[in-house]
């Protein structure tokens, strides 16, 4: 899970990722992708906007998708 979206592309570059996937929102500002490593490896990232949702809007989407 990463935060910002500064920090996420710098993250996604960092790991050497070669595709990226937007799945779908799992909360005000939450979002679900699919990244490919350079590899081939498949992951989940989930990241948050900086400055939206509630200060819990991570934990409940995590509880609501049954990951927590």
């Amino acid at each position: 899970m990463l935060f910002r979206s500064d920090t996420a592309m710098t993250a996604i570059g960092a790991i050497g990722a070669t595709y990226l996937r937007v799945l779908g929102e799992r909360g005000v500002g939450i979002v679900e992708s699919l990244v490919k490593l350079g590899s081939g490896l498949p992951v989940t990232l989930i990241t948050k906007a900086g400055g939206f949702g509630e200060e819990d809007a991570i934990l409940r989407a995590l509880h609501r998708e049954g990951t927590l």
